[in-house]
């Protein structure tokens, strides 16, 4: 009894410090920071680099949150290779950053 009573008050904290850290990260990075390569502003939800379920000592790490959106697949997509349950992407970061030196090399957005 103690022993389950244990586990679940482990994954309340980690759950509580997840929210807690999200919730932080979100009040200076608000934005998909792909979208942003693009100069748009499109409201993003914080995704954690390393998942949760695989680090959890990382879960309030600052920076282990990377700001991507939900509403244009960004969070799925770029984060998560289209699965949510089974892939993560730690190298979303540099990806993102390769993406910006493209992008400013090459101006795709320029006609």
């Amino acid at each position: 009894m103690f022993n389950i009573l244990s586990k679940t008050i482990d994954q309340l904290s980690i759950k509580y410090r997840s929210y807690k850290a999200k919730k932080k990260h979100l009040e200076s990075n608000p934005y998909c920071e792909f979208h942003l390569l693009f100069g748009v502003k499109v409201k993003g939800e914080a995704h954690h680099i390393w998942p949760v379920s695989k680090c959890s000592p990382m879960v309030d790490h600052p920076g282990n949150l990377y700001t991507l959106c939900r509403q244009y697949g960004c969070h799925l997509f770029l984060g998560h290779h289209g699965n949510f349950k089974d892939y993560y992407r730690p190298e979303i970061i540099s990806l993102v950053e390769d993406m910006k030196q493209l992008i400013e090399k090459y101006k795709f957005w320029e006609f």
